[in-house]
């Protein structure tokens, strides 16, 4: 009973209701016999609740309406939110796994059945099976990792169009395939700890078997897992010129800031070689090497020139 994992009515009103409704005490008595935690039981509980609640606004009222298509879209609006930064959340897996033990009640209680779908034979199949016979033949790898990979590897495989067939595939041009391996990792829902290390074993493949002019496993960028990873490491070019032009650059302290910002963006320096910064002949930055930024009537050097203290002797920035 539901009771025996939940003592609000408002919650045991929210499950029984929709199609599943009916099906949530027997559920609740099929998890509490395999001895299942209250904690853990609550948390495929309250998974399958909001299953439940996404049928009644794609409003089935049946359970022998529910299709992997169905399931699919669930899991799709589940995860289009969900963090994906850190190597152990995985959170589609936890999703199926909730509902997997649904649906093993709902079939060993002989409500329904989830047929299973039929494979549908896409344009990337000649490579993906290949691959993924080639996983299987090492022998080192268990068939929860190869289904792993083939999910993540069919949706990037989907999301090449026709450039998946067999001439186009070996005649990718580097620049290209960066830039839609770039905008793939950057859209992608799917854990990017795991989605990185398929595609690097399948690109790595790929360039052995000769199936890619060169070996695009270096393009895949290193995934941060520390605890600030979300900031970004720098910003855009499009930022910096908009703060640039932001500034006025008719006061002196305009002058100062823009000089300051321009030097720190074209040169790279840090800032504590901005501050340690001298003007003489040509602006000379103090740092573990020396180099000149000529002065100009245009340009950092000019904007520097322009607010530069000549008068202190040291000609160091006020």
């Amino acid at each position: 009973m539901l009771e025996d994992w939940y003592k609000e009515t408002r919650s045991i009103l929210d499950f029984r209701r929709g199609p599943l409704g009916p099906y949530f005490d027997g559920f609740s008595d099929y998890l509490k016999q395999r001895g299942y935690t209250v904690g853990y039981g609550k948390k495929l509980l309250g998974t399958c609740c909001q299953f439940n609640a996404f049928l009644i606004e794609q409003r089935i009222s049946r359970c022998s309406k529910i299709s992997e298509v169905v399931t699919e879209a669930f899991l799709k609006a589940f995860v289009a939110f969900a963090p994906t930064t850190h190597a152990r959340f995985w959170p589609r897996l936890k999703v199926r796994a909730a509902l997997n033990h649904l649906f093993a009640y709902l079939a060993e209680a002989k409500v329904c059945t989830l047929p299973r779908p039929k494979r549908v034979r896409k344009p990337y199949h000649w490579l993906l099976d290949r691959y993924l016979r080639h996983r299987r033949s090492e022998g080192k790898v268990t068939e929860s990792t190869i289904r792993r990979d083939e999910r993540l590897l069919c949706a990037f495989l989907e999301a090449l169009g026709k450039d998946v067939q067999h001439k186009r595939f070996k005649r990718l041009e580097p620049e290209k395939f960066e830039a839609f391996l770039k905008k793939h990792l950057q859209s992608s829902t799917e854990n990017p700890g795991y989605l990185a290390s398929a595609l690097r074993q399948f690109f790595r493949y790929c360039a052995a078997q000769q199936l890619l002019p060169v070996d695009f496993s270096g393009l895949i960028p290193p995934v941060r897992r520390y605890r600030h990873a979300s900031i970004p490491k720098g910003m855009g070019d499009s930022d910096l010129e908009r703060v640039l032009t932001s500034i006025p650059q008719d006061t002196p302290a305009g002058a100062r800031d823009y000089a300051i910002l321009a030097l720190l963006t074209t040169y790279g320096i840090r800032g504590v070689s901005a501050a340690q910064l001298l003007v003489g002949g040509g602006v000379k930055v103090v740092e573990k090497w020396r180099f000149e930024i000529p002065v100009g009537r245009r340009g950092i050097g000019s904007m520097i020139m322009r607010w530069s203290d000549p008068s202190s002797g040291s000609w160091r920035l006020r």
